[in-house]
Order: structure tokens, then C-alpha cells, then sequence
């Protein structure tokens, strides 16, 4: 048997002793994302809340981050930006909820009617135009909401910092009023 059929045979077997190391050992993945739209009702009105939900999902607890929360609208003008700086590491699996976006929609006044259509009523709280069958189309506005967690240290471990950032385009009705939140408090308590 030669050299090389004795080579082969021992790979074969699962002899061979030398034990590659996975490129991912030591390594932590945060990702930022922005979770499904909520809405709660109160006695005030009506609020539609966006949270940004951050996590490590690799295999090491990452290094401190900061975790930034921005929203604009269409045209490039900033609505709201809040954050945290320097937060804890994120273990392997930890995940938390520290910013949303929200709009709140308080209860109508009263309401007027439109001079478009003879007998539709109007919400004052919802600009828009009056469709068939005198129903209120309410006009949109579309805002772009990003989370951005960032390392503070070691930027190279993160396994795939493409997942960092997410951005997104939500629709929300107008006349609300918009804000970023923080959720948790310092260190993601």
C-alpha cells in the first residue's frame, strides 16, 4: 500500500488527529432588527409602536455596544433619534428590547363634516380625502425606521455584521405624533 492509499484510508476512518478549528470560535453575531408593529388603545388614543429588538446569536458573549435608534421621512428629514452608549456585552442567545418607535393618534375632539361630499363626516385627527361611499381615505406618510447596534471593541469578531443595521420603510396614517423611545434603562436593565 503506498503513501497515499494509507493517507486516504485514515481520513476514511476517522483516524486523522488533527481537529480543525471552526473560524467562528470566539466570535459573536449581534444583529439588530425591528420587531412587528403593536398597538394599544388608552382612554388618550391610540398608539402604533415599533421595537427594535437586538441580539447576539453567535457562539462567544460579544463586547460593549452602542445601540441607535434613527428615523426619518421620505425627503431625508430626521423625525427622531434616540439611543444607549457603551451598553453590557450580550451573551451567546441574550436578546433585549431597549428602543421603539412609536406614533400616538390621540381621540378625536370632535368631528366636522366634509365639504367634498354633502353628508360625510370627517375626523378631525385624519387628513385625507373623502372616497365613494363618503369614507374617509386617511392620507399616508411613510418613514424609514433603523436600529444600528454597533461594537464598541473587537468590530472584526462580530461573525456577520452585515445583520447590525436594519432598515425599513413603514407606513403610518397622519395626523399622529411620532417619537423614539427608550424602552430599558442604561445597560439593558
Amino acid at each position: 500500500m503506498n503513501l497515499f492509499t494509507r493517507q486516504v484510508l485514515v481520513l476514511a476512518c476517522g483516524v486523522f488527529t488533527f481537529a480543525p478549528v471552526s473560524s467562528h470560535a470566539g466570535y459573536y453575531d449581534y444583529a439588530a432588527s425591528i420587531a412587528p408593529r403593536g398597538v394599544t388603545q388608552s382612554p388618550a388614543g391610540k398608539t402604533e409602536k415599533l421595537p427594535v429588538r437586538i441580539r447576539n446569536n453567535g457562539p462567544s458573549t460579544g463586547p460593549k455596544y452602542d445601540i441607535i435608534l434613527t428615523v426619518t421621512k421620505e425627503n431625508g428629514e430626521k423625525v427622531c433619534e434616540t439611543g444607549y452608549s457603551t451598553q453590557s456585552p450580550m451573551a451567546n442567545g441574550q436578546q433585549r428590547v431597549p428602543l421603539a418607535f412609536q406614533v400616538f393618534y390621540p381621540n378625536p375632539a370632535t368631528t366636522k363634516v366634509d365639504p367634498v361630499t354633502p353628508g360625510a363626516k370627517k375626523r378631525a385627527d385624519l387628513p385625507g380625502k373623502v372616497g365613494d361611499a363618503g369614507q374617509i381615505q386617511p392620507a399616508i406618510v411613510n418613514y424609514y425606521v433603523e436600529a444600528n447596534i454597533r461594537p464598541t471593541a473587537n468590530p472584526d469578531g462580530d461573525n456577520y455584521p452585515v445583520n447590525n443595521v436594519q432598515r425599513e420603510k413603514f407606513a403610518f396614517r397622519t395626523g399622529g405624533n411620532p417619537s423614539c423611545q427608550k424602552i430599558t434603562g442604561p445597560k439593558g436593565k
